[in-house]
């Protein structure tokens, strides 16, 4: 029985580390969506695995069930705390291989493994089972070896010829619709969205005031038309809401938010985060015909009615999708439009201690430096009490800062009058104020 539970704890761990692994985008925003920083869902998938390989062998096997133990103790009082807010994020618990809502069920599930974890801890080290691999010798040993490298060989060759069995049975669906005249299916791949240049599938949805909307309508601008497929019940959707306010507001193109669930829920998110144009469907039928399942994901519509790039699923492949596509125009948290060119850019962070630290002497430096302007993550509350006569930009994202190569805060550039650096970025408190000397 005891090995039996740490045998359960193993399955489990190296289930979901693996699986988050293939998908560690997806990790990252399931962290945002449970309100810790991304880098945690970054990091997860290496603390199961290795929390799965010390439950094995009898001398680590208890470190490994506290360790266990300590994940799935994390992982319930994050879910409660989701619950208690009227929340639920995807848990992403085992990557792209199963996803649902955080909620009572995601709870109880860990609630009983954290039991399993705790009676492996309570019934000490145990039998190991590894013990049978030292006992190994000569030809045994190589054929367990041989065994073990066979066997992956044979799992990554039949992951890769269910993929190209699927991919060929996709190319040969699509090929039949094309030759018979009839619509081509949608692209079934979960996240893979349509391909580029395929005509964008028409679609007319309500709006918040009930007023069909449809896909000619977005377009007749003459601009391109960015979908954003949400869910109320998403976390990560629910993060990405104030940017998607902003680009609508911003963007040289035409953002519409589109989402399920009741008019009322929607409504209090769009009047909360100023989105102006969300659209209801009934379930995901608009985002099925997008091959778009999962939530967040962004398509972006060309002016001529084609599919323009490949989706963007996840918040980071969305902020990045747009960069590329339609830079954002620039506004201080006065509304007014800033320009790049000829600046001295300053990138900071409100919660960043080195930051902080430096903020004397920044008061005192951008006296001197009437070309100063401040790139800034955090609210706009909290970049108001910072007390600075410089133009703040907000970027919760930090979408602006990779354009200068420019990856942690504080960080610095001069720009020449094209928006070019004119040197390295000046990184660390230090580097930034000698650059302002």
């Amino acid at each position: 029985m005891i090995l039996a539970a740490r045998l359960i704890l193993f399955g489990v761990f190296t289930v979901a580390g693996l699986a988050k692994l293939r998908d560690r985008a997806g990790a990252r925003e399931a962290a945002r969506g449970f309100g810790a920083p991304a880098w945690i869902g970054g990091v997860l998938p290496f603390a199961e695995l290795a929390t799965a390989g010390m439950l094995l062998p009898s001398t680590t096997a208890v470190a490994g069930a506290i360790a266990a133990a300590a994940l799935l103790a994390a992982f319930c009082a994050a879910i409660a705390r989701a619950m208690a807010r009227g929340e639920a994020p995807d848990c992403h618990c085992f990557g792209a291989l199963h996803s649902e809502p955080a909620g009572a069920r995601t709870l109880a599930r860990n609630v009983a493994l954290l039991a399993v974890a705790a009676s492996a801890i309570a019934a000490g080290p145990g039998p190991s089972a590894v013990a049978w691999v030292a006992e190994l010798r000569g030809t045994a040993l190589a054929l367990a070896i041989v065994s073990a490298v066979a066997a992956v060989a044979i799992a990554a060759q039949s992951a890769f010829l269910l993929a190209l069995l699927r991919q060929n049975g996709r190319i040969l669906k699509r090929l039949d619709a094309l030759e018979s005249g009839a619509e081509p299916p949608a692209w079934d791949d979960a996240g893979a969205g349509l391909p580029v240049g395929l005509p964008a599938p028409a679609f007319e949805l309500p709006g918040l005031d009930g007023v069909p909307v449809s896909l000619d309508q977005l377009r007749k601008p003459g601009r391109p038309v960015l979908l954003l497929f949400t869910d109320p019940a998403c976390g990560p959707c629910n993060a990405l809401l104030p940017e998607a306010g902003r680009w609508q507001r911003e963007r040289d193109l035409t953002v519409a938010v589109v989402s399920r669930g009741g008019a009322e829920a929607n409504r209090a998110k769009a009047q909360e985060h100023g989105i102006a144009r969300l659209l209801l469907q009934e379930e995901r039928e608009v985002a099925t015909a997008y091959a778009c399942p999962a939530t967040p994901t962004a398509v972006l519509v060309d002016a001529a009615g084609r599919i323009a790039q490949p989706a963007a699923p996840g918040a980071e492949a969305i902020r990045a999708l747009l960069e590329t596509t339609t830079p954002s125009v620039l506004r201080d948290l006065d509304g007014e439009h800033v320009d790049l060119a000829g600046r001295v850019v300053l990138f900071w962070n409100p919660g960043c201690g080195f930051c902080t630290a430096m903020l004397e002497d920044l008061r005192e430096w951008e006296r001197d430096v009437p070309e100063l302007i401040l790139i800034s993550t955090g609210t706009e509350a909290e970049n108001r009490a910072l007390e600075l006569n410089a133009p703040i930009v907000l970027d919760p994202g930090f979408t602006i800062a990779p354009r200068f190569a420019v990856s942690g805060t504080p960080s610095a550039v001069r720009l020449d009058p094209f928006g070019k650096a004119v040197a390295p970025p000046a990184v660390g408190a230090q580097a930034v104020l000698m650059l302002a000397r």
